[in-house]
């Protein structure tokens, strides 16, 4: 009865479709392509509120809104739109360095020659 030795690599690819570094690029593009557009909204938000608001809102003072009166917590949006922005560009720029396969995990063979030393 023969042993087979198991082969404990990373598979190559799932389903023969994609390389397990492209399928990480393509999470990482579908994360940018969400946390975007979030981003976006979060700014026109703060946009939004400072021109309904305006000076009342950006000097930090009490505001009567429909809701009762409240302090206004300036640049909160804008800090997390900031914040999305810079988060779904690195998620871009890993997605592209996996499609472009720098990310790889696996060892590229050398074809070294052997230099045969005499000691």
């Amino acid at each position: 009865m023969k042993m087979y030795r198991r082969d404990r690599s990373y598979p190559k690819s799932i389903l023969g479709i994609l390389e397990i570094c492209e399928m990480i690029g393509l999470i990482m593009l579908i994360l940018f392509l969400l946390l975007f557009p979030i981003s976006i909204a979060a700014i026109f938000w703060e946009l939004k509120l400072s021109t309904i608001f305006g000076k009342r809102y950006t000097s930090n003072s009490w505001i009567d809104t429909p809701n009762g009166i409240r302090k206004a917590q300036t640049g909160a949006a804008g800090a997390s739109a900031a914040f999305g922005l810079i988060g779904s560009l690195l998620y871009l720029i890993e997605a592209i360095f996996r499609f472009l396969n720098v990310g790889q995990l696996k060892r590229h063979k050398h074809n070294r020659r052997r230099v045969h030393t005499i000691t």
